[in-house]
């Protein structure tokens, strides 16, 4: 999330950071399902590719299904899926893009 607003693409902070490049929160542009908003995900496996990253890649997305989740993490909206949607769909996108690129 905060490479989405913070970087200008996704690839050359994965470069830069190299091995020292352990843990990774994935999430999309709008917190919700991975692939269904703006994340560039082919730079950021790309990236992940080219350093060999060994490190952790770790759910963080959030849905409103779940009580007192959009006020507690300041969702501007309710969410597009309910939170067992939203964990099966994200472990399905992940594993598919780790088969692909890594």
């Amino acid at each position: 999330f905060h490479m989405n607003i913070e970087e200008c693409n996704f690839y050359d902070p994965v470069i830069a950071s190299g091995k020292l490049l352990k843990h990774i929160h994935i999430t999309e542009s709008n917190r919700g399902m991975p692939g269904e908003g703006t994340v560039n995900w082919n730079e950021l496996f790309r990236g992940l590719k080219e350093i060999d990253f060994e490190g952790n890649l770790v759910l963080e997305n959030f849905s409103s299904s779940v009580p007192g989740m959009q006020q507690a993490v300041s969702l501007w909206q309710p969410s597009a899926h309910d939170a067992d949607e939203l964990a099966k769909g994200s472990l399905a996108f992940i594993k598919a893009q780790v088969s692909e690129h890594l």
